[in-house]
């Protein structure tokens, strides 16, 4: 009649006393509890994972739509700016070649007359020495970005485009040369004009065109009328 109260007790004080009383004694090794609650708040989870891994094979059975649509996500993400990169380049023509002997004596001439060429000549000739790739470019690109009413030359004559480019910049160096043909003539002619009508020497000149509200012109007055005056001997013959 009493031993019940008496285990009682007896449990109540084991539930009391602190863990490190009943430590093992050296050589002897403390029995490993056969199941350990799992760090699991929700009780029910818990007992899917005491029942033999109830919660892996729920989650296997979610929909794999959301995966499905995460690595749609991550492709479109890589594959997007490849695409942009392939339209860019699409658009933009390719890197023309340049008569790198051509553009030696051009740009050896500009600096010998630099003592005689006035400021506007000097400035003009350093302009096009600068940028004379991205001008060839430009001038022989058939889908230009910018006053796509102006007619380009061809590609097929972009040899003869630089050479007149490089024409330019002697001529604006106080010397000239005589192109080789009656064709070279031609497309000096046809560089000319185009060039001429390119060149942005105001803000009043990019008011015209939308894509330009924004930059600087190319040169300054002076400079530009001293190429325009270059450009209209060239414009007239290929030879003036």
């Amino acid at each position: 009649g009493i031993e019940l109260p008496m285990t009682r007790a007896a449990l109540l004080l084991l539930a009391a006393a602190p863990a490190a009383a009943f430590a093992p004694t050296a050589g002897v090794v403390a029995p490993r509890p056969l199941l350990r609650a799992p760090p699991c708040a929700d009780a029910a989870a818990a007992a899917l994972v005491l029942r033999g891994g109830g919660m892996p094979s729920a989650l296997a059975k979610l929909p794999k739509l959301p995966k499905l649509a995460v690595l749609g996500l991550v492709l479109l993400a890589v594959v997007l700016p490849l695409l942009a990169q392939v339209a860019a380049l699409w658009r933009v023509a390719p890197e023309p070649a340049l008569d790198a002997e051509v553009w030696r004596r051009a740009r050896l001439r500009a600096v010998e007359a630099e003592g005689s060429m006035s400021a506007a000549q000097a400035e003009a000739a350093s302009k096009l020495l600068s940028n004379h790739a991205a001008v060839l470019r430009d001038m022989t690109n058939k889908a230009p970005r910018s006053q796509a009413e102006l007619p380009r030359l061809p590609a097929t004559a972009q040899d003869l485009v630089d050479r007149a480019l490089a024409e330019v910049v002697i001529r604006l160096s106080g010397e000239r040369s005589e192109p080789a043909s009656s064709k070279e003539a031609e497309v000096w002619a046809q560089t000319a004009q185009l060039l001429a009508a390119r060149i942005q020497t105001s803000t009043a000149d990019l008011q015209h065109h939308p894509r330009f509200k924004d930059r600087a012109p190319d040169m300054s007055a002076a400079a530009g009328a001293a190429m325009r005056e270059v450009l209209r001997g060239m414009a007239s013959s290929g030879t003036a």
